[in-house]
């Protein structure tokens, strides 16, 4: 999270964390850390529509095989008639409301094709108030995957 400060606060967004301490988990480099970024890119870009600006981010272990994220944000939501398309390549997301927002949707198939990837879950729910993002990942993605050679140990 420390990477985003400069544009929380340079976008006056507030943030709320709740990340439980010394979670370790077995993944493939990059992948988790492309996940929540790419997820926190599009809040930022979305939340300039919008007065109020609230993020909120939790990492917790959810069971002794699996952690959960959950990222949530205040901005303007993503619209009913583009939900069905929110994970295919280049499906456009933007938002109509208080003005549109230029997005080729990449992002969140990266997203997508990155959970599928750890054999893990996403989901999402949005309304004008926010979307939400709920992400569900193994913890051991050796144990899964055991001939994977580029499963590293990361910490969240």
């Amino acid at each position: 999270l420390d990477l985003f400060h400069p544009m929380f606060l340079a976008e006056g967004i507030v943030i709320k964390s709740l990340i439980e301490p010394n979670i370790t988990i077995q993944t493939i480099e990059g992948r988790l850390e492309s996940i929540i970024s790419n997820i926190i890119q599009n809040s930022i870009k979305y939340l300039k529509k919008v007065d109020q600006r609230t993020l909120s981010i939790q990492i917790k272990k959810e069971d002794e095989t699996s952690i959960a994220i959950r990222i949530e944000d205040s901005g303007p939501g993503i619209p009913k008639e583009r939900m069905n398309n929110l994970w295919q390549r280049f499906g456009v997301a933007k938002s109509d409301q208080k003005g549109s927002v230029k997005s080729s949707g990449f992002g969140l198939y990266q997203i997508k094709k990155n959970v599928d990837l750890l054999k893990g879950e996403i989901n999402v729910e949005s309304s004008p108030q926010g979307t939400r993002f709920d992400i569900l990942l193994p913890i051991d993605y050796y144990e899964q995957n055991s001939n994977d050679p580029e499963a590293k140990t990361t910490r969240a």
